[in-house]
């Protein structure tokens, strides 16, 4: 997840996605996904809560659920399905 984040955290992201600094503020199990129609699935699934610093508007984020706050911080999450091969572990956004 911090290297997805790290992406838009750089001055050479593109400026209607870039941001100005982030926070995984946690990283669980959600009890409710196995009983969620995601895709894609496996059998290690997280949700994981973070915030990002919006520099923006219009912005990339926009249709992201969560709430912004007075400092201009995106409160939000995504559920994960994480794969492991040979070469290591790759994550997948999981969504209905």
């Amino acid at each position: 997840m911090e290297l997805w984040l790290d992406y838009f955290n750089a001055p050479q992201a593109p400026a209607y996605c870039r941001i100005d600094g982030y926070v995984i503020d946690r990283v669980y199990y959600d009890e409710h996904t196995p009983f969620l129609h995601l895709e894609p699935s496996s059998n290690l699934m997280r949700t994981v809560q973070f915030s990002i610093k919006l520099v923006q508007y219009p912005t990339f984020w926009a249709p992201w659920a969560g709430e912004v706050d007075e400092q201009n911080w995106l409160h939000t999450g995504v559920t994960v399905a994480v794969f492991h091969s040979g070469a290591g572990y790759t994550m997948k956004f999981a969504r209905p």
